[in-house]
């Protein structure tokens, strides 16, 4: 928003006269006041266009939680965003319209942040879609002799990867690698009902029930408990006392239902 704003809001002129949408609202977190202020001045004058500033929290940026915030409508389960009227386009694929209509080159790199304790030179690089991961490493001054896990994504919600030859590819936005020391597992102990997972939790789920209903391999109660509505998002396992593996129980809980319906 703040390297290619120009782009940004070209973008999001495509997207009016195309799409025809009622109003765009670019919503930015508070605690980047350039990227505010750079947003504001652009889109001055333009009828239909706002920017929202929405607080620091995490995790503001997840579809359903944004919708939410910015309009008070809630995406029922199994939805689309669409089901309630709205859009939510990322900044990149919006400069990334502009861009294509200007130039006629589609997106054929990324911003990756390379990052992580294992990093000797952690950087922000554009690199080429199909780049090595192993690759963007190398020219952040390589990786540490004791690493452990790679992750591609962020801290909470990225996935971890074989090897270092996996790709970038067009949703790539960090590479993160951790010593054995940030990889190590945390040792699970018995659930305090302490309820930080569920106070926390940004789609009101109660993740400690859902757990016991996954154990139990209970179906039925795992579609009461709403489990599909989970965004996925760590919250719950991250602030959990106890070290439960609440988020990776998440993920189980929707493949045992999806097993289910299919047999």
């Amino acid at each position: 928003m703040v390297d290619d704003a120009e782009y940004v809001v070209e973008g999001a002129k495509l997207v009016m006269e195309f799409i025809k949408p009622k109003n765009i609202i670019i919503c930015i977190e508070e605690n980047k006041p350039e990227a505010i202020s750079k947003m504001q001045e652009l889109i001055a004058g333009i009828d239909g266009m706002s920017v929202r500033v929405l607080p620091a929290c995490y995790p503001q940026g997840e579809r359903k939680v944004l919708v939410y915030n910015v309009t008070g409508r809630i995406v029922p389960e199994g939805g689309r965003l669409n089901d309630v009227g709205c859009t939510v386009l990322n900044c990149t694929t919006v400069a990334v319209f502009a861009k294509y209509i200007k130039t006629g080159m589609p997106l054929v790199s990324r911003c990756v942040t390379v990052d992580g304790p294992a990093v000797n030179t952690p950087k922000n690089v554009i690199a080429p879609i199909g780049t090595p991961i192993g690759a963007l490493f190398d020219y952040c001054g390589g990786l540490k002799d004791n690493y452990k896990k790679i992750l591609m994504g962020g801290p909470m919600m990225g996935t971890a990867v074989p090897n270092l030859d996996m790709p970038t590819v067009k949703v790539t936005n960090a590479v993160l690698a951790f010593t054995d020391k940030e990889a190590a597992q945390p040792e699970s102990t018995a659930c305090i009902k302490c309820g930080r997972c569920v106070s926390k939790c940004p789609m009101k789920l109660m993740p400690l029930n859902i757990e016991n209903a996954y154990e139990l391999k209970n179906t039925d109660l795992l579609q009461k408990y709403k489990v599909n509505m989970c965004a996925e998002c760590g919250c719950c396992a991250y602030l959990c006392p106890s070290k439960r593996p609440l988020a990776h129980v998440m993920v189980l809980s929707k493949n045992l239902i999806r097993e289910a319906r299919q047999k």
